[in-house]
């Protein structure tokens, strides 16, 4: 979802930068592309725990700094009263879902499904809605995700890389 159909990096990076205040009034801001509870277990190994869900109580309050994959989002509304369009993600449900209703773009999917990051999604997804992988079009922004839907057999000519700008 992130970096396919939306671009949440601001909003992620100044929520965790202020959960980071919360705890480290003090501190200098992180200088990397994207804060993850990676980059906050290295950096803040004491409190990490505390940080990351301040970070998730205050996410919502920086849901308006979230950029939207229009030509993708515009690509779906048209066909997605035509097709089943299901939204497979390794995202948190429970953030996936507060941009998904922030943007409203709920309405775009048949269905939404979240796989934990240790699982390829696209085998899950064929194998849980026994889908025809001749009937499956798949954007991403990630090659592995990608590599791993042509092993189900969809074919390459339906896999598409998408390159959203990221912060």
């Amino acid at each position: 979802m992130d970096g396919t159909l939306v671009s949440s990096d601001t909003a992620n990076n100044l929520a965790y930068q202020e959960a980071i205040f919360h705890y480290y009034p003090n501190s200098s801001p992180l200088t990397v592309k994207r804060i993850t509870a990676e980059t906050i277990k290295i950096n803040y190994p004491k409190q990490s725990n505390q940080i990351i869900t301040y970070k998730q109580k205050v996410f919502p309050n920086f849901l308006s700094q979230i950029t939207v994959n229009t030509d993708l989002t515009n690509f779906i509304h048209i066909v997605h009263s035509h097709i089943p369009v299901y939204l497979i993600s390794h995202s948190l449900e429970q953030r996936a879902r507060q941009i998904l209703t922030h943007l409203q773009l709920n309405n775009l999917f048949k269905a939404t499904y979240f796989c934990d990051k240790s699982q390829a999604k696209y085998p899950f997804m064929i194998r849980k809605l026994r889908l025809n992988p001749n009937q499956v079009v798949i954007f991403d922004d990630n090659l592995n995700e990608l590599q791993y839907a042509s092993q189900c057999n969809i074919p390459t000519s339906q896999l598409f890389f998408v390159t959203f700008p990221r912060i």
